[in-house]
Parts: structure tokens; sequence; C-alpha cells
């Protein structure tokens, strides 16, 4: 008994541990400081527009491991909710960090906030171009 106990806070502070690197990924790109940077529609693809072509083509199993991954899951937890192994789950881990040309879970997960967040900024209406642009 006792060493499940230990296994299990050893379980507890490895999820605590990716929880604080998650707020601290969503904390960097939540900052409401940072500029959000629009290009106009006659330049080039944003690096938003790069994380969407690559994130196309991820398989169906990537997917899922990368919306699991960007909630903070570790690959043990991933591996249960979906029903492979570990080393599957590192497998994909792997192919979406070299997909997404980032090097850390952390990074995945603030480019996904940055890029949510940019989407975000780009679906809602202007309102002082609009505005001019009826009278």
């Amino acid at each position: 008994m006792e060493q499940l106990q230990r296994l299990f806070n050893a379980q507890v502070s490895r999820f605590l541990d990716q929880a604080s690197k998650f707020m601290n990924a969503v904390m960097i790109t939540a900052e409401p400081g940072l500029p959000v940077r629009l290009k106009a529609k006659d330049q080039g693809p944003t690096a938003f527009d790069a994380f969407s072509e690559r994130a196309a083509t991820f398989t169906d199993a990537q997917q899922r491991v990368f919306e699991l991954l960007i909630t903070g899951l570790p690959n043990k937890l991933i591996a249960h909710e979906i029903g492979v192994s570990k080393a599957t789950v590192k497998v994909h881990v792997s192919a979406v960090l070299r997909k997404l040309q980032v090097s850390t879970r952390a990074q995945v997960i603030a480019l996904s906030c940055a890029f949510e967040r940019n989407r975000n900024a780009r679906s809602q209406p202007s309102s002082d171009g609009d505005a001019s642009a009826n009278k």
C-alpha cells in the first residue's frame, strides 16, 4: 500500500509539473500587452498561416494526440485516453513537434494558443474600418 501511495504521489507530481508548464505557456501567449500582428491581405502567409498548414498534415492519430497534448496531459494519460501504448504516444508527439517545427510541448501549447488568439482577432470585425466605410 505504501508503494502504491508513492507511485500515486509521483504521478501527481508529474501532472502538476506538466500543468505548471501549460499555465506558463498560456500566460506567455495571453499577456494583454503582447501585440497581435496581422498582415495585410496582399502580403505573404503569417506564422499562424504556417501553423494551420503544418497542422493540416497531421494524421488522424497525430491530431488526436495534439488535441490532448495542448491540454497539458502527460503521455501516459494521453495513451490511456486514446487506447494506445505510451511508446505510440511518444512517436506521435515527436511527429507533432517535428511537423510544427518546435522542440517542446510548451512551444506547441504556446503556438496553438497564439494561433487561436490571432484567429479570434481576425474574425472580429474592426469597428474603425467598418463604420467609416458605411458613411
